[in-house]
């Protein structure tokens, strides 16, 4: 095999290989004794026909499988020899081949860069932490207690008002038509709950047993039911029972129907709860704030083409979003060029901390076990009651699946390793503090001066580095139950 360079511009290659007609033929040859002992030929035991004859009827088959399989494992090679990395599939430009000719192809190709990582241990991070207090659980308790009180009868002629449980019959129509959804009887409904639309909630304030009427109720313009969203129902309801809810308490009994023995029993897995709940949010800001620093500090060329494929999801998921009018408010006024700017930036920043962790999980032998991989696939399972063994099977042979579970896996572990070698002081926060929303503007929404895009490139395939933490989400509704 010769193997010549024909240009070099950043991270992109371009090589000329030339493998020789006789490497060819033996190739070939070899492939047709693998199956000469697979097929039939009329007049012959299997593996005993003639390779003339199972040349003659397999060749040009076998010739097509043979030059993929050459030329895929001659880049791979020429790659390997000089040291390089592919960044995504090469782009292979066959230049001469035919019978008894030497076969000539071209590649281009990105290549990963050379990422200097440093010394872990100079980098300084901050690192937030968040207890459970004592107060904590005892308004997490008042609030159990709450949602878990019993109701008492009301007295005759008691006029419903919030914290009442009551007990109706409801029909829902929009012009006069009935719709989907919008009919109960015996329905028992905690008034001030949140549970149904604000109207319908309000309306039923002040209804005593016995009442029927009818009450508007206005659907939120993004309501989740695209046929109700904007409009207003005339509902019909009849109240057959009010309930007053019954002081609540928090004790021993509160606990049993919660399934503990005692109250101290309830308080402390109410910590715990907690307390992984806190460490949970406290580790995702941390993890942000790790990103930022990351970005901040290294420097490498970005192979183009991985930037052209993350952004192309992005600016997808974006236009996804606008099409269903769920767009952040501040982007809904931008135009197509200063988004396509923005997403970009946040294209490069995926792309950069992809492979910067993906370096530093190679640099220091850091892999998700076989072990965590199971406990990763049998916790998806349990997801789905009653089709354990169907998830099971579908990551045992979906490889790309499976790919999905070992990224964010590998990603914890990097993390945590950068954590435990880096410059880190433990700050304190209190509840409202680590839950605060940090309404500064995006560090990922400006293009980091340390950070160089190679020569473009035409795109190939690769996966989609993780470390994508920062795109711009869509807005949800908050649908309320009709």
């Amino acid at each position: 095999m010769q193997v010549v360079q024909k240009q070099q511009d950043g991270l992109k290659h371009s090589f000329e290989v030339k493998i020789p007609a006789q490497v060819i033929a033996l190739n070939v040859e070899k492939k047709l004794q693998e199956i000469a002992g697979q097929v039939n030929m009329p007049g012959f035991r299997p593996g005993k026909a003639p390779l003339t004859l199972l040349k003659q009827k397999y060749g040009p088959s076998v010739m097509g499988e043979v030059v993929d399989f050459t030329v895929r494992d001659s880049y791979n090679k020429a790659l390997s020899d000089k040291k390089l990395r592919a960044a995504m599939a090469p782009k292979v430009e066959i230049k001469e081949f035919g019978e008894n000719k030497d076969l000539v192809f071209n590649f281009d190709v990105e290549v990963l860069p050379e990422i200097a990582l440093g010394d872990l241990s100079k980098i300084k991070l901050e690192r937030i932490e968040c207890l459970a207090t004592d107060a904590d659980v005892a308004e997490a308790i008042q609030k159990l207690s709450e949602r878990h009180r019993g109701f008492t009868d009301a007295p005759s002629g008691h006029a419903a008002a919030d914290g009442d449980r009551v007990t109706l019959d409801f029909l829902g129509k929009v012009d006069g038509v009935a719709f989907a959804g919008g009919e109960a009887k015996g329905h028992q409904l905690t008034l001030g709950s949140g549970t149904f639309l604000p109207d319908f909630e309000k309306g039923v304030v002040g209804f005593k047993v016995g009442d029927s009427r009818d009450i508007p109720v206005a659907f939120p313009e993004q309501y989740h039911a695209q046929e109700l969203a904007g409009k207003t129902a005339q509902f019909t309801i009849t109240v057959h029972k009010i309930e007053a809810a019954a002081a609540a308490k928090a004790d021993d009994e509160l606990a049993k129907r919660l399934g503990f023995t005692t109250l101290e029993d309830l308080q402390a897995a109410a910590k715990t709860q907690i307390g992984r709940e806190y460490e949970q949010v406290a580790r995702e800001r941390n993890k942000k704030m790790l990103f930022d620093v990351l970005a901040e500090t290294y420097a490498f060329d970005l192979p183009l083409g991985l930037v052209e494929q993350e952004f192309e999801a992005i600016w997808k998921q974006f236009q996804d979003a606008k099409a269903k009018g769920q767009v952040a408010e501040e982007d809904k006024d931008k135009s197509d060029d200063e988004m396509r700017d923005e997403l970009t930036a946040i294209a490069e920043r995926r792309v950069q901390l992809g492979l910067l962790l993906a370096e530093m999980g190679q640099h220091y032998k850091i892999d998700v076990s076989d072990d965590e991989l199971r406990r990763a696939i049998m916790a998806q399972a349990q997801n789905y009651p009653g089709q354990e063994q169907k998830v099971i099977e579908y990551y045992s042979h979906n490889a790309q699946a499976l790919m999905s579970l070992r990224g964010p896996l590998l990603e914890d572990k990097v993390i945590d390793f950068i954590f435990e070698s880096a410059n880190v002081t433990v700050k304190s926060m209190t509840k409202e503090d680590l839950f605060k929303v940090d309404d500064s503007a995006p560090k990922t929404a400006k293009k980091s001066a340390k950070v160089k895009k190679a020569a473009k490139t035409d795109g190939g395939e690769a996966a989609s580095p993780q470390a994508a933490e920062e795109a711009p989400k869509p807005k949800k509704p908050k649908a309320k139950k009709e």
